[in-house]
This record gives structure tokens, C-alpha cells and sequence, in this order.
């Protein structure tokens, strides 16, 4: 056996591997400004009508809650979670589920979710980062 290509093999694959880091964000599908996207922060993103605390402001829209929901990633098991923060007209799933008030969901890259009964319409993306 040929220890030297062994250990070639394995330090190939460990440096594949740090090198490649994901870095997530959130794509409007449907709403404000579709197409667009924005990086999540390692805090989380909050959605909802509030100037000051939300990274995501609809405050055009008295149907969206003032602290409507909160994504996150776990960079530990590599899902998007999403929290209802208790909004008055909901956070559905992709099939059109609604979140029970305060209920989380836990999302892969590529699955979308909505608020307000589909007014508006987001989906997780993962990006490499090198």
C-alpha cells in the first residue's frame, strides 16, 4: 500500500472542504422586489413592518405583523429555520401549510416559504464562498 498516496487522498479532501464555505441568503420570489436577494447575518433576519428592528421593513402592508417572522441558518446542520413570531396572518410552508402562531420550520436550500397567505414569497439560497 502506498502510504504516501493515502495521505495525498486525504489531505485533498480535507482542504476541498475548508476551502468551501456556504454562505446563505433570502430571494424575494414574490413581493416587494422580486429577484432580489439578501444575505442573512449569523443573528438571523427579521421580517416584518417595524423601521427599527426589521433587516427586511414591508411597511407598506398593514397585513404584515410589526415582527412578522425570523430566518436563520444553522451552519451546524445546514437548515434554514424560520419562526413565526406570533403574526396575525401567518407564515405557510411551500404547500401552503400555516405555521402554527410561534411554530418554526426547517428548510433546505432551494424550498420556499410565504407570508400572508402567498401575498409574499421567499426562497432559501446557499452560496459558495472561497
Amino acid at each position: 500500500m502506498n502510504r504516501a498516496k493515502q495521505y495525498d487522498d486525504i489531505y485533498e479532501t480535507m482542504n476541498t472542504t475548508a476551502l468551501h464555505s456556504v454562505v446563505p441568503f433570502l430571494r424575494c420570489v414574490k413581493g416587494p422586489s422580486p429577484c432580489a436577494e439578501i444575505r442573512l447575518p449569523d443573528t438571523g433576519l427579521l421580517i416584518g413592518r417595524d423601521p427599527v428592528s426589521c433587516a427586511l421593513f414591508l411597511a407598506n402592508d398593514l397585513d404584515v405583523s410589526r415582527y412578522h417572522c425570523r430566518v436563520s441558518y444553522q451552519k451546524r446542520t445546514g437548515f434554514f429555520i424560520v419562526t413565526d413570531l406570533n403574526s396575525t396572518n401567518g407564515v405557510y410552508t411551500e404547500k401552503g401549510q400555516r405555521l402554527p402562531a410561534g411554530g418554526k420550520i426547517a428548510l433546505i436550500d432551494g424550498q420556499c416559504f410565504s407570508l400572508c397567505q402567498g401575498r409574499y414569497v421567499f426562497q432559501t439560497v446557499l452560496r459558495l464562498s472561497y
